[in-house]
């Protein structure tokens, strides 16, 4: 055993008295799978130190199936997830796959997936969210997909580690300072007095303020209605109801196909791409945004484009309702410098969504497409007040 290796065994150790969770990973897989490549990945993974919850192993005579699995879920803390054609046809399979899926979180990931003998393009036409997440393919050969397990969770613990001993460095500040609790006392009320000076006669005052965000705002929505217009001219786009969007929508997403997801964000400061990014910049699972529920919308304007030789179907929501600003946690950063944090609601103004029914460019069979672009704000923007001489200038920065 070499010397990298040994290391690699040590740091899991580690891991799992650290971790809080009785077992490392958990192998999702259909028990066709078993001797073509779940027995082996198990093994090797259990070799280099970590400990693997497999059906193989913790189940035992009288044990019940459902209750034992379900625990075994709650127990791992990754869950490796072998998709193959057996494992997308049976229900039981699909059950553990979506129980794991729920345990993941924004900046946490749980499920690794492991492709046997089936292709991205297949597990998309089951509609598996897990389709878009990059995955290992096992045609790599066996010690391959261990050695790249095995660096993905290593990478993940690390970076739980290192918030572990953050929040215990957070532990030890805040005990120095409750014993330190009447000096600081002192120093929080004379800054206190010195903060409230600043800001009441030094900063920006309240109307600067609210002249340059709703500068700000008048800015991208100008952009957005220039948007609607120029597609409009151009495309002889034309108003259009909830329920003729429902229905193309509804065609589309009955198609058999093969299908690719775009999104995309225009802040007017940034351009934000990927499912992923953009649900996190947005403060909400993208994908929850659709015509069956107006898109968040309480009564949007609604306008489409028809192509009908190319197959394409372009349509465009507005949002009538105003955004709504709330100015918060104005202080001084330096003696000619101030912040201010803005939050939004009615943030997003716009979603131009395209549908491709077919597009042979991309694939000689056939793939339907999903774009959609959206122009709006993030939840919450930072304003940076500078002056100069007598005057206030300010720039905006994204949360």
């Amino acid at each position: 055993m070499n010397k990298d290796r040994v290391d690699l065994i040590i740091r899991f150790s580690y891991f799992m008295d650290a971790s809080g969770y009785r077992y490392d990973v958990f192998i999702s897989h259909a028990v066709e799978d078993k001797i073509p490549i779940a027995n082996e990945l198990s093994a090797r993974l259990e070799s280099a130190g970590l400990k693997v919850w497999y059906s193989g192993y913790e189940l035992s005579v009288g044990d019940h199936l459902t209750k034992t699995i379900v625990e075994g879920i709650e127990q791992c803390r990754f869950g490796v997830v072998i998709f193959s054609p057996n494992y997308i046809s049976k229900m039981w399979t699909l059950h553990e796959f979506h129980a794991l899926l729920a345990r993941e979180r924004e900046n946490r990931k749980v499920i690794l997936p492991v492709l046997f003998e089936i292709t991205p393009e297949e597990l998309a036409v089951k509609h598996l969210p897990i389709a878009d997440i990059f995955a290992i393919r096992a045609s790599r050969g066996i010690e391959t997909v261990t050695q790249l397990l095995l660096e993905e969770i290593d990478k993940q613990r690390q970076v739980e580690i290192r918030k572990s001993e953050y929040e215990r460095s957070l532990e030890i500040k805040r005990k120095v300072k409750r014993i330190s609790v009447a000096v600081l006392l002192g120093l929080c009320i004379l800054a206190g007095f010195y903060i409230t000076n600043r800001i009441f006669f030094d900063g920006p005052n309240a109307a600067f303020i609210e002249r340059c965000v709703q500068n700000r705002l008048a800015t991208l929505q100008q952009k957005a209605d220039l948007m609607v217009e120029e597609e409009r001219a151009s495309h002889r786009a034309r108003p259009t109801t909830e329920e003729a969007i429902i229905g193309i929508y509804t065609d589309f997403k009955n198609l058999e196909s093969y299908y690719r997801n775009d999104y995309m964000l225009h802040t007017g400061l940034e351009t934000i791409r990927s499912k992923k990014n953009v649900s996190t910049a947005l403060g909400i699972d993208i994908e929850l945004l659709n015509p069956y529920n107006a898109y968040g919308f309480t009564d949007p304007a609604l306008y489409l484009t028809r192509n009908d030789a190319e197959q394409t179907m372009v349509y465009f929501v507005v949002n009538k309702d105003p955004v709504v600003t709330t100015v918060e946690k104005v202080k001084p950063l330096s003696d000619y410098e101030y912040t201010a944090e803005v939050s939004y609601t009615n943030y997003i103004r716009l979603i131009r969504t395209t549908l491709i029914f077919s597009s042979p460019e991309e694939n000689a069979k056939g793939m339907k497409r999903h774009e959609m672009d959206i122009t709006g704000f993030r939840p919450m923007e930072r304003y940076i007040f500078t002056k100069s001489g007598d005057r206030w200038s300010y720039a905006i920065y994204s949360e």
